[in-house]
């Protein structure tokens, strides 16, 4: 069975659909648009950007700011670290003078056993190198009891005058047997006693510090043959002679 199709029901006339083109008042028009539109967006991103180099500058200005302070907080704090060394310099200064002149009229003699006799035999030691300080006499055992060693004992003197007598006068013990095993120095500071066991060259650096601090007697020790004597050198002066 042959089907006929009529020829004006296939066919489709497609500009008759169409949308009629635009004109070209309405092309322009439709530019101008566009161009508006992104003249306006780069309006906004021109804004955003003077606000994202204003901000830029303003954290460069605060971060200049802050390396200025932080600069001059660590300048301060090395000022403050050298006023505290200065400080504490000061006052271990003035702890050393405090202590050398509470220390300054004091003996210190070593070599007297612990035991129930050691009374006795300081009042002997005292009545031979300082006969008026009996008496009144007063000392005290030195540091904390130790089996395997004597502890020193410090004797308090009125002045400095009975002290320098009293290291004068340990010539006084020699050939004593009771008194061979005795030694009798001034009592000096840890600072002087440091100095005392110190090289000269290291000790000559510290002079300047030392200047400052209250003059003392001679920081020697004195056994039982009492002090160095004399001997003349060729030009006519004395000097120190160890016996």
């Amino acid at each position: 069975m042959v089907v006929n199709h009529s020829p004006k029901k296939d066919c489709i006339n497609i500009g008759e659909d169409s949308p009629p083109e635009p004109t070209l008042y309405q092309i322009l028009y439709a530019i101008n648009d566009a161009r508006a539109d992104m003249n306006n967006k780069l309006d906004t991103l021109a804004n955003r950007i003077n606000m994202i180099e204003k901000t830029t500058d303003d954290m460069k200005c605060s971060l200049h700011e802050l390396t200025l302070k932080n600069t001059e907080m660590e300048t301060n704090i090395l000022a403050n670290k050298k006023n505290c060394r200065e400080l504490q310099s000061e006052i271990n200064i003035l702890k050393e003078t405090t202590d050398r002149l509470w220390r300054k009229n004091n003996i210190v003699v070593f070599g007297i056993p612990e035991n129930n006799f050691h009374q006795g035999s300081i009042v002997d030691l005292m009545q031979i190198i300082l006969p008026e300080s009996v008496p009144n006499l007063k000392f005290e055992r030195i540091g904390k009891p130790d089996e395997n060693s004597e502890r020193p004992i410090r004797i308090y003197l009125p002045t400095a005058m009975h002290k320098k007598q009293a290291l004068s006068n340990c010539h006084k013990l020699k050939g004593l047997d009771t008194f061979k095993k005795i030694s009798v120095r001034p009592d000096m500071t840890k600072e002087q006693q440091l100095q005392r066991k110190t090289p000269v060259q290291t000790r000559s650096k510290s002079r300047a510090e030392n200047q400052r601090l209250p003059a003392t007697s001679s920081s020697n020790t004195y056994n039982s043959a009492g002090p160095p004597k004399k001997r003349s050198k060729p030009n006519g002066t004395d000097e120190a002679m160890d016996d």
